[in-house]
């Protein structure tokens, strides 16, 4: 689980410039970390697994694992994260700039 976990975007290119024609990025890298990531070491068929179905929601692709789950929650939880910080950190500094104005 580890080594998938650390292989799950295993892609090369910027997913904001580059396009491809069969579908959008979310879609698409995840069958591109897997072949990254068989030209360097084998691969079970677990981490497999995780590695293609950690976009799950995103796509339609069922987990086989509870492995697979937990890789994408993890994966989920933390680009929600992402995502938020720095808005949370705007509003705080802005709570800050309130509390010292009283």
């Amino acid at each position: 689980m580890a080594r998938a976990g650390l292989l799950h975007d295993l892609f090369f290119y910027d997913w904001r410039v580059t396009k491809f024609e069969l579908g959008t990025h979310a879609f698409i890298h995840a069958r591109v970390a897997v072949r990254n990531a068989e030209k360097l070491t084998p691969l079970s068929p677990m981490e497999k697994d995780i590695i293609l179905k950690h976009m799950w929601g995103a796509t339609t692709a069922l987990p086989h694992y509870r492995e697979s789950i937990l890789v994408d929650f993890v994966d989920d939880y933390q680009a929600v994260v992402e995502f938020c910080q720095p808005w949370s950190q705007h509003v705080k500094r802005l709570l800050q700039q309130l509390t010292n104005a009283f």
